[in-house]
């Protein structure tokens, strides 16, 4: 064995070198393969003496790796001219299962990757507003279901509960169910305290822990309740039973900010014979209590007239000032019963109309009515009415109407007495004269004062006895012409 390697030498090794090229063409794949082999081999082989010079130097290691390189030394067949590598077949089994083991990994990471694409990790979403698990659901792909319940605790909007755990993965194609809170139950019943024995701040702290947000505290200034004191409960509706109270129902609270006090700080004017707009103006912007008063004067109206507090003077924010304003020079409706039917176009500024009325009780010239009382004023801009009068023009007398026709007797008494406010009537009945058919002949009375409440009765002629001389024409011959008073006897019979 060693006179076979002692044949590979270096020298030897490069002298053969050469002919292995020229009998390349003569051998078979076998014997090219077994060559290579033993080519390999003797590389080896000078390694392993490389080695076993080294062992000799160190002679405390040459046991242990002897055992080593004989279990790996290669075997050479004399026959086939070859050498057998006896760890081979470790070398291919540990190759196959590298292989396997590689294949499994990259299976494994596949599979990996794939969990990894199709599920995603949930996060806690308790406590956190439902637009945070909408924007995460659109980024994750993951279809978002929110069902809104009460609660109490949580705001509105937040999450109250999810049904995938947080930190755990879901499917994507799977649902986020959440439960989002609408905040506290507005049907639930709430006992309301005594109001009137809290302050402000405590009413404040009752409805933060009830979370009663439809409760509003207002604060104003008043002059007879303390500061932070109840001054008044409200409630939306009349008549509202408070043991009924529910978080949904509005309630109005109004606490006292106690009495406001201002500094006079603001100094008066002078609004002496200016008009009341600019007095207006400054009451306005100071929120001056402003009492005005109306009165006559010969001042243009709208003018001031005097004010309580004199110019210069300071004055507080609110402060109760008093104004007086002229009204103008008033038209003034007289006492017409100081006038008479010829006097009262005497009265300027008044358009007047005079009738005459009959009257019992008052004498002829007397005052019966006027429209407007005496005494009321009309001012520059206000509408003027005509006002009436009415005098008194005595007792009716009843004039006599014989020898009137009766068809002209309806306007006579119209004229003569009812348009004079007096009620005198008559009637008609029909008498044999020798008037003319329908001329008055008889009165029951006439040319005597009577009542403004009268009636006549009136004898008509019928015209039976149109020859003869009608009797009150007799009477007038006799006075008139008594001379032919006999001779017209003569000429009738």
């Amino acid at each position: 064995m060693s006179d076979f390697l002692s044949n590979f030498t270096n020298d030897n090794y490069g002298n053969k070198q050469p002919r292995k090229k020229e009998r390349h063409s003569d051998k078979s794949p076998l014997e090219e393969t077994s060559t290579e082999e033993r080519t390999n081999d003797s590389v080896e082989l000078n390694g392993k003496e490389n080695e076993q010079k080294s062992q000799l130097n160190n002679p405390t290691e040459k046991k242990d790796q002897h055992k080593t390189s004989a279990s790996s030394q290669p075997i050479f067949d004399e026959d086939t001219q070859t050498i057998t590598d006896p760890t081979y077949r470790k070398k291919q089994i540990r190759k196959k299962l590298l292989i396997a083991v590689s294949a499994i990994i990259v299976l494994m990471g596949c599979l990996f990757a794939y969990y990894q694409f199709s599920t995603v990790k949930v996060p806690d979403f308790v406590g956190k507003n439902v637009s945070e698990v909408r924007e995460w659901g659109v980024d994750s792909g993951v279809k978002i279901s929110p069902e809104q319940v009460y609660d109490f605790d949580e705001k509105i909007n937040a999450v109250v509960k999810q049904n995938q755990t947080a930190g755990k993965r879901m499917k994507k194609k799977d649902k986020l169910i959440v439960q989002t809170s609408l905040g506290p139950d507005p049907k639930e019943l709430i006992a309301l305290p005594t109001f009137e024995e809290m302050t402000i701040t405590q009413a404040q702290e009752w409805i933060e822990s009830n979370k009663a947000e439809n409760v509003t505290i207002s604060e104003e200034y008043n002059d007879k309740v303390a500061a932070k004191k109840l001054i008044k409960q409200e409630f939306s509706q009349k008549d509202f039973d408070k043991k009924k109270y529910k978080r949904e129902d509005q309630m109005i609270l109004t606490y006292s900010k106690g009495k406001e006090v201002f500094e006079k700080n603001i100094a008066m004017p002078d609004f002496k014979k200016k008009d009341k707009g600019k007095l207006d103006e400054w009451v306005k912007a100071n929120e001056i209590k402003a009492t005005v008063k109306w009165v006559d004067s010969d001042e243009e109206k709208g003018k001031v007239l005097t004010q309580s507090v004199e110019p210069t003077v300071k004055v507080a924010k609110r402060e109760c000032l008093s104004f007086t304003i002229s009204k103008g020079k008033p038209i003034i409706v007289p006492d017409f019963s100081l006038y008479n039917k010829n006097t009262v176009e005497e009265i300027t500024g008044l358009t007047v109309q005079v009738n005459e009325k009959f009257s019992d009780s008052v004498s002829f010239g007397g005052l019966l009515s006027q429209s407007v009382e005496a005494g009321k004023k009309y001012y520059e801009g206000e509408p003027l009415p005509t006002i009436t009068v009415e005098y008194s023009v005595g007792q009716p007398y009843l004039r006599s109407y014989i020898g009137e026709l009766e068809g002209d007797l309806a306007e006579r008494f119209f004229n003569d007495y009812q348009s004079k406010g007096a009620n005198i009537t008559y009637t008609t009945y029909r008498t044999p004269s020798s008037e003319p058919k329908g001329t008055v002949v008889k009165m029951s009375l006439y040319n005597e004062f009577v009542s403004t409440d009268y009636h006549v009765s009136i004898g008509i002629s019928d015209g039976s006895k149109a020859s003869e001389v009608p009797k009150y024409q007799e009477d007038e011959l006799d006075k008139e012409l008594p001379e032919t008073k006999d001779s017209l006897e003569d000429i009738a019979n």
